[in-house]
């Protein structure tokens, strides 16, 4: 098959909030759709949605397990992410997953830090540093949750509120 026969890539969008922000999740999908819809040899093989209060608990996203059984089934080629940390924010989980989908043949891009699991390059040695970076930013969130004097907000128990 020469490659103006070729098939077009199915690509799957996965965006991920840490609470129920419309307008972040809303932009998150909004780019990466038009991302897909601006290549012709593209086609948009599903987007997939959570809302979970932390990244570092893969298990408690429901969408990317979805989105996991579809790569496993071979529906997805691959997969458009805003940022490691919207994916996970646990080191091995993030890995694991990674390699899996390179088993796959299902390749990963990574729209902030500006990479794609399909191309060979020193970009890919970074991926264990920014998912280093990831997890420790979920910490320091966790961490500092509900603690008015590192934030200011006031809280009702752990909630910040206006």
């Amino acid at each position: 098959m020469n490659s103006a026969e070729r098939a077009p890539l199915r690509v799957a969008v996965y965006g991920r909030v840490g609470n129920f922000d419309q307008v972040a999740l809303d932009a998150q999908v909004r780019a990466l759709r038009t991302h897909v819809e601006g290549h012709e040899d593209w086609r948009l093989a599903g987007v997939y949605v959570d809302v979970a209060p932390s990244g570092s608990r893969m298990r408690r996203q429901k969408e990317l397990t979805r989105m996991l059984r579809d790569c496993r089934a071979g529906k997805i080629d691959k997969i458009l992410v805003r940022s490691v940390s919207r994916l996970s924010r646990n080191i091995q989980d993030c890995l694991e997953l990674l390699r899996e989908l390179t088993t796959l043949g299902v390749s990963v891009r990574f729209e902030l830090e500006n990479i794609d699991t399909s191309e060979d390059g020193p970009q890919l040695k970074y991926m264990e540093l920014y998912s280093m970076l990831a997890q420790r930013e979920a910490e320091e969130i966790a961490r500092h949750r509900g603690c008015r004097c590192c934030t200011g907000w006031p809280t009702i128990r752990g909630r910040r509120s206006l």
